[in-house]
């Protein structure tokens, strides 16, 4: 699969504003939900990470498998850790219009052409679930914690 074919797909898939509100609504996206993730993109935004994502790929590079993928091409690691970190913002901003669409079906297909079958990077979102929480959880406020993860859980 192409990358330049992103938009067609989405077309094909009926992948519109109306349905993306319909799939958001279904998901139940409140408003509430937008302002929790808008705290935690304040929060997110004076660290660093690239950093936090360091563990992130330090994890994968301990199986065979994934290291293959992330070492096929140099460099990959360090472009990945930004491809992430501008991935947690965007997921963050709650701005969840077709563009953000069209930019995650990109990644999907990018997946597919490097042999990334959804094993690895379903396997791969519990790591990437522990790490980012750390961005959610507050000692001094355990309940705004919870809905703040809940928020990002549905994002």
């Amino acid at each position: 699969m192409n990358v330049r074919y992103i938009k067609e797909i989405s077309e094909i898939l009926g992948l519109d504003e109306k349905e993306i509100k319909k799939r958001l609504d279904y998901i139940n996206i409140t408003e509430e939900d937008i302002t929790n993730l808008r705290e935690i993109s304040k929060k997110a935004q004076g660290k660093d990470l690239k950093e936090v994502f360091s563990e992130f790929y330090d994890h994968l590079l301990k199986f065979p498998e994934t290291r293959k993928i992330l070492e096929s091409d140099g460099g990959l690691i360090e472009r990945l850790k930004s491809y992430q970190s501008s991935y947690l913002m965007e997921l963050i901003s709650a701005k969840y219009d077709s563009d953000y669409i069209l930019k995650r079906l990109k990644v999907g297909a990018v997946h597919e052409e490097r042999g990334v079958e959804p094993k690895y990077f379903t396997g791969a979102f519990s790591k990437w679930l522990e790490i980012t929480l750390s961005l959610i959880y507050d000692q001094a406020d355990p309940a705004g914690s919870f809905k703040r993860a809940i928020s990002f859980f549905k994002a």
